[in-house]
């Protein structure tokens, strides 16, 4: 009668001790020859409630397996999915599970291996707010703070770079209202790393003065 319960849960079984094993490539491989089985629904559900709940499980241990293969974007997707399925949750579920905060941390980590840092922080900023205790988070969003600093510096310095060398160039061909418009940019580019540089100290002795207390 529980034809399709037996064999769910020998497989999640199975998928479990990959997945605690570090087989990342044999998850990944049993995990897809199985996707459609283990994405459907089976008329057993109504006996056994924890089965939406062990789908959810799997599938984003799925999407940290492909993380962990360097499958970034296919990871953000299946995570994506996954977080999608956890709103289906009941709210007992719901609190027996810390996949919620895997899930986000997976997606920060997958933002920064896409090299967005920008996205990362906010992911990481987000949280922190909500698990204010992981030290982890605040390592990384002073880590990440130290990356937008060092990419805005360079972006600003190349582009004050650009203004001073049209600058010169427009003054040998004497077009002064030009030159001193290219001048007047740089010394705005030059005032904005200012801004930046301090904008960046004030956030990175914030995030210092919480990882301290």
């Amino acid at each position: 009668m529980y034809k399709d319960l037996t064999k769910f849960n020998k497989l999640y079984t199975h998928l479990l001790s990959l997945n605690q094993g570090e087989k990342h490539c044999d998850y990944i491989k049993l995990y897809q020859d199985n996707f459609v089985f283990l994405g459907k629904k089976i008329e057993e559900e109504e006996v056994d409630s924890s089965i939406q709940r062990k789908r959810l499980v799997l599938l984003s241990n799925y999407a940290d397996k492909l993380y962990q293969v360097e499958k970034y974007q296919e990871a953000e997707s299946v995570t994506r999915q996954a977080l999608f399925q956890f709103d289906n949750l009941t709210e007992k579920e719901r609190d027996s599970t810390k996949l919620y905060q895997l899930m986000l941390f997976n997606l920060a980590k997958i933002a920064y291996k896409l090299n967005d840092v920008e996205t990362s922080y906010k992911r990481f900023k987000r949280l922190y707010d909500l698990y204010p205790d992981k030290s982890e988070y605040l390592t990384w969003l002073l880590m990440l703070n130290h990356q937008k600093k060092k990419k805005v510096r360079y972006l600003l310095v190349v582009l004050v770079g650009v203004c001073l060398a049209t600058a010169v160039l427009l003054m040998d061909k004497e077009q002064p209202i030009f030159m001193y418009g290219a001048v007047v940019l740089s010394v705005l580019c030059f005032i904005a790393i200012l801004y930046f540089e301090i904008k960046f100290i004030q956030t990175k002795r914030i995030l210092e003065k919480k990882a301290s207390s």
